[in-house]
């Protein structure tokens, strides 16, 4: 009997355990850089400032 090459297996689980952290990690990294930035936030303050008139 002939043992010719072991066909390998395209997907194992720790390849796709590797592509899962790896693909996390991208879409984090994706996120944080491209979209979180260009959230608005819009902040309404009291600043006193002092001798300014109660009318003001």
């Amino acid at each position: 009997m002939h043992m010719g090459k072991m066909k390998k297996k395209l997907f194992t689980r720790r390849r796709i355990l590797r592509i899962g952290v790896y693909g996390g990690g991208a879409a984090t990294l994706g996120y944080t850089a491209l979209v979180e930035p260009f959230w608005l936030e819009l902040v309404e303050r009291k600043l006193p400032v002092a001798n300014l008139p109660g009318s003001l």
